[in-house]
């Protein structure tokens, strides 16, 4: 009965120890923070010269595709370009961009923008929600220039946008 009780004993003592052992593990999480969206304009929109008549150009996003011109006011078929932004964000990160006209140039105005990625000739079909596909992506924006001869100055002019973007 003695060595019972002596076994008993000794397995309540190992029991406690084992439950009252603790462990301190000092480690580390990983983590790097990033700046989520930075843009610089790389070229400026450039419409060349246009007649002091009444029309709209569309300049396309593609600085390869001719700039349309119904109204037959463009002088200079090759001397246009669309702007050019280097934006840098998160890659898979979903950018959502607004481009209004923010100047009231006299009898000139921007509008219909559209968006192109790494100077492809497909637009994107919504600006609202841009994938980002590098680290880095090159945004092609193209937009219509409508003029308004009665209230259009003669000389070179330059029409103010914006481009917002907010990563989502």
């Amino acid at each position: 009965m003695k060595s019972l009780k002596t076994l008993t004993v000794l397995a309540l003592v190992a029991l406690t120890a084992t439950t009252a052992m603790a462990f301190d593990l000092p480690t580390t999480a990983a983590v790097e923070v990033v700046e989520g969206l930075t843009i610089a304009q790389v070229t400026g929109m450039d419409f060349g010269q246009v007649a002091d008549f009444d029309g709209a150009l569309v300049l396309a996003t593609d600085p390869g595709t001719a700039m349309t011109d119904a109204a037959h006011i463009s002088f200079d078929p090759t001397g246009y370009t669309p702007a050019v932004f280097s934006v840098t964000s998160i890659i898979g990160a979903t950018l959502n961009a607004t481009i209004t006209d923010t100047d009231a140039a006299d009898g000139l105005a921007l509008s219909a923008f559209k968006v192109s990625l790494d100077g492809g000739g497909a637009d994107e079909a919504d600006i609202t929600a841009i994938t980002q596909i590098a680290g880095t992506d090159t945004w092609n924006v193209g937009c219509t220039l409508t003029v308004d001869a009665d209230a259009a100055l003669l000389g070179a002019q330059d029409v103010d946008y914006n481009l917002n973007v907010v990563l989502d």
